[in-house]
C-alpha cells in the first residue's frame, strides 16, 4: 500500500487528543450539603476529583477513534499497487462485427469495455491511459490522458462496426505510442488469436464460444421457370439442424429444414418465386451469438424497365444480339424515322452506320462506324485491319473483361483522333478503335471507328460478352455495382439526368439526403433504399416521377467464420489487470458506517 497524501499524518494527531479527553477529568468544586449520605462513597467522590484517571472500556470511544483513524487514511489517499505498476496504459479494442457476438453476458464488444474501464479505475496520480478503436480504419480516441473522466467517457461513447478490424495497424500505432515512454503495457482486446512473442504487447480473447451459421450470399434471376434464387449458407463450429425461410417483399413465401455440416457452405435454391417482387430475403428462424449475419436481402434486378433504341438501315442483327445476354425492350427505327425530340424516352441508342445531328445528352449512345465526325472526333482514310489489343483505364478494363482482345480481327477501320478527355478502350494497331468519354449528364458516350460486320467478332463467343460490358458500362445502375456489398465499403450512386433530390432510407429507419455528394457509406448490414426524384419538361408540361433502387449490405464473410480458439479467458482472468486501485471510496463506506454506529451508540447510552 502506498499513500499519496501527507496530509494524512498530520490528521493521526488527532487520536492522542481523543485520548486525553477521555483520562483528563476537571476538578470538583466545594459546595455545602445538608447532609453526608451523599458520600458514604468517599473514595470513588476523591477518584473523581484527581485530573486523570484509568482509561476504561468504552464502545462509544472505539468507535470514534476507528473514525477518526479511517477519516486519516481517506485523507492520505491510500491506494494498493500490484506487482508492476506502469506509467501508461495502451488498450486496443477490436471493433469487428464478430465483436458483437453475445456469447457473454453482454457482448464481446461491451466486455470489453468494462474490462477498460476497471483500468481507468485503477490509474494512480499522473498515471495515463491511450485508447485504440481498431476498425477497418484505425483511431485512437483518448491519446496520453491522466483524466479518468475523459477516459472513461471515452470508452463509453465508443461503438462497435460491423466491417473488420485492422489490428495489425492498431498495434503498429500502439508501438509508436509507446515509443514515448518504455515503462507502458500495451493490451488488445480481440476475439481472435494474435501473438507476435513481445513481453509488453498481451492479447485478450474474448471470446467463449464459435457456434455461428450465416447466411453468406444470395442472387435472384430470371430462367425459364421464372423468378429464382440461390442463396448460400454456412454452420461454423458444429453440425446443426436449421430453418431457412425466403421472404419475397417482407412476405413468407418458401421455407426449408436444412442439416448443416461444420465448415461446409451449402447451396440453397429457390424456383417459381413471384414475378413481381422487388426485394428478395433469406433468413434463419433460428438465433445464434451473432444475429447480424442470420438474414441477408437482394433486390431483384428488372432489365425490361429499360428501353434501347436501334437507329439502323440494316436487318435484326443488333436486335439479336442484344436480346442474346439482356431483357431490355428493344425499339428499330430507319435513320430517316429518327426524331431527336423523343430520345426522353430510351436509355440507350445504337446509331449503326449513321451519324445524328445532335449527340444525346440526355440517354447513353453508340455510334458504330459514324458516316460523319461527331463533336471533338474527327474520322479520316480508311485503313487495313489487324488483331486488337487492350487500352489502360477504368473503360478499357470493365469492357474488355473476360474479353481476349487478340482473338478479334478487323479487316478494315477508319483513322479515329479525338480531342478533349476521351477514352480508349480498345486499339488496332497503334490507332484507337474504340473510344469512350461521359456526357454532361453523367451518361456514356462511345464511338466504334468499324463496322462489326468488317469484323470476326459476332463469330466469337466473347461477342455477347463485349456486349454485356458494354451494356453493364453505358447503362449503370443507380448505384454501382448495385448488389450486396459489405459493411464498411462506400458505393458510387448515380445522379440521374433531371434529378432534382436524391434520399436514401437506411437500414434503421433513418432518412438521410445525399445532394451533390455521390458516394453512400454502406456501414450497417441491411437494405439501403434509394429514391430519386425526377423531373422533365414533356408535351403536357412538367412530370414527376420516383426512380428507386436497393443496395444490401452484410458483415463481411471473414467476421462470421468464428475461431475455435483454446486461448480464450475466463471470467476469473480477464478481471486481472496491472494498476493501482484507490482505496478512498472504500474507506468513505465504512466512515459513513462508522459514524452511523456512533451516532446510535451515543443515543442509547445517553
Amino acid at each position: 500500500m502506498k499513500f499519496l497524501n501527507p496530509w494524512g499524518l498530520l490528521a493521526l494527531s488527532a487520536i492522542p487528543v481523543l485520548i486525553v479527553l477521555y483520562i483528563l477529568k476537571q476538578k470538583h468544586k466545594v459546595q455545602k450539603v445538608p447532609s453526608l449520605y451523599l458520600w458514604r462513597k468517599t473514595r470513588v467522590m476523591l477518584e473523581a476529583t484527581t485530573p486523570f484517571q484509568k482509561l476504561k472500556r468504552s464502545l462509544l470511544f472505539i468507535l470514534q477513534l476507528l473514525s477518526v483513524l479511517i477519516l486519516a487514511l481517506a485523507i492520505a489517499r491510500p491506494v494498493l499497487n500490484s506487482t508492476h505498476v506502469f506509467d501508461e496504459a495502451i488498450v486496443i479494442i477490436d471493433a469487428s462485427a464478430s465483436m458483437q457476438a453475445e456469447d457473454v453476458d453482454s457482448t464481446r464488444f461491451e466486455r470489453a469495455i468494462d474490462e477498460c474501464l476497471k483500468i481507468a479505475d485503477g490509474l494512480g496520480n499522473g498515471k495515463k491511459m491511450s485508447v485504440i478503436i481498431a476498425k477497418d480504419t484505425v483511431f485512437p480516441v483518448v491519446s496520453h490522458s491522466e483524466s479518468k473522466y475523459e477516459i472513461k467517457n471515452a470508452l463509453k461513447s465508443a461503438k462497435c462496426g460491423y466491417g473488420t478490424a485492422d489490428i495489425e495497424s492498431a498495434v503498429l500505432l500502439a508501438d509508436s505510442m509507446r515509443s514515448e515512454n518504455s515503462n507502458c503495457e500495451i493490451r488488445v482486446y480481440t476475439d481472435f488469436s494474435y501473438d507476435d512473442g513481445n513481453s509488453y504487447l498481451k492479447y485478450i480473447n474474448m471470446s467463449l464460444s464459435y457456434d455461428n451459421k450465416a447466411v453468406l450470399n444470395l442472387k435472384t434471376g430470371y430462367a425459364s421457370s421464372g423468378l429464382s434464387a440461390l442463396s448460400t449458407v454456412e454452420s461454423f463450429g458444429s453440425d446443426c439442424d436449421v430453418t431457412l425461410e425466403l421472404l419475397a417483399d417482407g412476405l413468407i413465401f418458401d421455407a426449408k429444414n436444412l442439416s448443416l455440416k461444420a465448415g461446409e457452405a451449402q447451396n440453397v435454391y429457390w424456383y417459381n418465386l413471384p414475378e413481381d417482387a422487388e426485394l428478395i430475403t433469406v433468413r434463419f428462424t433460428e438465433d445464434d451469438v451473432l444475429n447480424s449475419d442470420n438474414s441477408l436481402s437482394a433486390a431483384v434486378v428488372k432489365d425490361a424497365d429499360r428501353s434501347v433504341l436501334v437507329v439502323s438501315e440494316s436487318g435484326f442483327f443488333w436486335e439479336k444480339a442484344l436480346s442474346a445476354v439482356c431483357s431490355y425492350k428493344i425499339y428499330k427505327c430507319t435513320p430517316d424515322d429518327y426524331d431527336a425530340s423523343q430520345i426522353d424516352k430510351y436509355d440507350l441508342i445504337i446509331f449503326d452506320c449513321c451519324t445524328p445531328e445532335q449527340i444525346p445528352e440526355s440517354c447513353a449512345a453508340w455510334l458504330i462506324n459514324p458516316s460523319l465526325d461527331v463533336p471533338e472526333v474527327t474520322f479520316g482514310s480508311v485503313i487495313k485491319g489487324s488483331t486488337l489489343r487492350a487500352g489502360s483505364g477504368k473503360f478499357a478494363s470493365e469492357l474488355c473483361e473476360y474479353v481476349n482482345p487478340t482473338s478479334i480481327i478487323l479487316s478494315q477501320f477508319r483513322e479515329m483522333t479525338a480531342d478533349g478527355d476521351w477514352m480508349t478502350a480498345l486499339y488496332c494497331g497503334e490507332y484507337p478503335v474504340v473510344f469512350g468519354k461521359e456526357n454532361s449528364s453523367g451518361l456514356i458516350l462511345t464511338v466504334f471507328s468499324f463496322d462489326i460486320h468488317d469484323s470476326n467478332l459476332p463469330l466469337l463467343k466473347e461477342f455477347p460478352i463485349l456486349i454485356q460490358n458494354l451494356l453493364s458500362y453505358s447503362l449503370p445502375r443507380m448505384a454501382d455495382g448495385d448488389g450486396i456489398h459489405e459493411c464498411g465499403d462506400s458505393v458510387n450512386v448515380r445522379i440521374l439526368p433531371y434529378s432534382v433530390s436524391t434520399e436514401v432510407e437506411r437500414p434503421d429507419k433513418k432518412t438521410i439526403s445525399l445532394g451533390d455528394e455521390r458516394m453512400l457509406s454502406l456501414d450497417i448490414p441491411g437494405v439501403y433504399r434509394i429514391t430519386q426524384n425526377i423531373e422533365r419538361n414533356g408535351d403536357d408540361g412538367k412530370k414527376s416521377e420516383q426512380t428507386a433502387a436497393c443496395l444490401c449490405a452484410r458483415i463481411p464473410a471473414s467476421e462470421s467464420a468464428m475461431e475455435n480458439s483454446a486461448a480464450s479467458v475466463t471470467d476469473s482472468k480477464i478481471s486481472e489487470y496491472k494498476g493501482q486501485l484507490d482505496l478512498r471510496p472504500y474507506l468513505c463506506i465504512a466512515l459513513l458506517c462508522l459514524l452511523a454506529a456512533e451516532w446510535w451508540v451515543y443515543n442509547r447510552e445517553s
